[in-house]
């Protein structure tokens, strides 16, 4: 069996900015049958896993406008499609007519 991820921060140095085992410990335990969230508040925390964070969100947010943009009135934004303020969805059309139907649900992470 391969070393667990702790093992591997610890020997590599990686997981961590202090360079203390603490730093170095991600927030889960490993067994040979189910990893063990031992902190889940840093488990999902992609932004304090990904130091650049900032940068790429900055990409997903110029991508997405230079997209709507390409789109022009092909796209139909914030269309609501239940009675609560955040019950909206973005449509995108094709240029020509529609050949089928691609849906992507996003669980809101």
């Amino acid at each position: 069996m391969s070393r667990s991820p702790a093992a591997s921060a610890k020997k590599s140095g990686s997981g961590g900015t202090s360079g203390s085992p603490e730093a170095a410990r991600p927030p889960y335990t490993v067994s040979a049958f189910w990893p063990m969230v031992l902190d889940w508040d840093a488990a999902y925390s992609n932004r304090a896993a990904v130091p650049d964070h900032a940068a790429i969100f900055e990409g997903w947010t110029r991508d997405a406008a230079a997209f709507r943009g390409a789109c022009g009135d092909r796209a139909r934004l914030d269309l609501p499609y239940g009675p609560g303020p955040r019950h909206r969805f973005d449509l995108f059309l094709p240029d020509g007519t529609p050949q089928g139907l691609i849906v992507f649900i996003h669980g809101g992470y």
